[in-house]
This record gives structure tokens, C-alpha cells and sequence, in this order.
């Protein structure tokens, strides 16, 4: 098992959290786990930038933050106002920030799913 330490940038993530090093552990080949566009709904998504790009709910649009929750309908952001919104994942389309500062457009309907389920079913297509 390789076990290395991730640097996380200063940068957005750094608004919402206090910690700079994290340990995480990984067997195999490393590409599998970088998070594109092709990927992202069999990623986590909790700790990704994002922005609500448009959504059935006209008062949720424009909201944008950190996910900081997960559950199979719902993304709970952390706003730069330290304000926890709960966003429903169907009737939206969000754009996620990947690593490398690159955005992704996804819809509700593609990640609408528990969120440990769309990991696993990562694996077993791997």
C-alpha cells in the first residue's frame, strides 16, 4: 500500500478549512483517481468547489461554495458567509471546480444517487 501526503493549495478550499496536509492512502495506479469531466459522478464530491449554474429553484441559482455534505438528493454548500444550503441535486445543473482549476457542468439527474453507490459502482466497472 503507498501511502503519500496531498498539499491542498491555498485557494478556496483554504477559506472553509484549517488544515493544509491531509494522509490518504490509495493501492493501484494513481490516474484512476484524479476526478475529469468523464468521471466526476463516480467521485466524491464533498470538498469540491461548485456553483448552482441554474435550477428549477430560482432562488437557489447563483448559489456557490464548498460541498461540505452529501446525501443521495441533496448537496449541502458551505458559502463564503459560513452559511450552510441545502440544494437539491434533481432540477439543477452545477458546475464543479476540479483540481487543476478546471469547471465541469454537471446535471442534478446524473449524481442524483447515495453517494456511496456511485463510488462503489466506480469500482466494480474499474
Amino acid at each position: 500500500m503507498i501511502s503519500t501526503l496531498i498539499q491542498i493549495p491555498a485557494g478556496p478550499l483554504s477559506l472553509y478549512c484549517d488544515w493544509g496536509l491531509f494522509p490518504t492512502e490509495f493501492t493501484g495506479d494513481s490516474r484512476s483517481l484524479r476526478i475529469t469531466g468523464r468521471n466526476i459522478a463516480r467521485h466524491e464530491l464533498i470538498g469540491l468547489e461548485v456553483k448552482v449554474a441554474s435550477h428549477t429553484n430560482k432562488y437557489l441559482e447563483g448559489i456557490e461554495g464548498i460541498v461540505v455534505w452529501e446525501t443521495k438528493n441533496m448537496l449541502w454548500i458551505k458559502t463564503r458567509d459560513m452559511r450552510v444550503v441545502k440544494v437539491f441535486k434533481a432540477g439543477g445543473v452545477f458546475m464543479f471546480r476540479l483540481p487543476g482549476n478546471d469547471w465541469v457542468k454537471v446535471t442534478g439527474e446524473l449524481i442524483n444517487y447515495r453517494p456511496e453507490d456511485r463510488v462503489k459502482e466506480a469500482v466494480r466497472r474499474g
